[in-house]
């Protein structure tokens, strides 16, 4: 099950709109067809983190910019995000992996 992002409410997991509030959710590929692996962003966010190759990995450029920019500004400090990422999402299912970071609209999963 997945909840909506605008309402909050539980719904089904392969719902294209939220039957409560009737907010639109992003389509998602069919089991087995999933277009990013849990297990490469995992080890791209704990090895590549500092320069945000995980972000860019699922298409979330605006996020892997601000990955670089954080770690320029706080000298690398930054990159703990990064690595705190990558072991939650391979401690996770691949569908958490997908509702927390490739289909969430945050510009910047782990923060907003």
């Amino acid at each position: 099950m997945a909840y909506c992002r605008e309402c909050g409410k539980e719904i089904s997991g392969w719902a294209t709109a939220c039957p409560h509030c009737g907010a639109p959710i992003k389509a998602r590929p069919q089991t087995g067809d999933e277009e990013y692996s849990v297990d490469t962003f995992g080890i791209l966010a704990i090895v590549l983190g500092a320069v945000g190759a995980h972000y860019f990995y699922i298409g979330k450029t605006g996020a892997g910019v601000l990955q670089i920019l954080f770690n320029i500004i706080t000298l690398g400090m930054a990159n703990i995000v990064s690595v705190i990422s990558g072991v939650v999402a391979l401690s996770g299912t691949q569908e958490e992996f997908e509702n927390r970071f490739v289909y969430t609209e945050k510009t910047y999963p782990p923060l907003f």
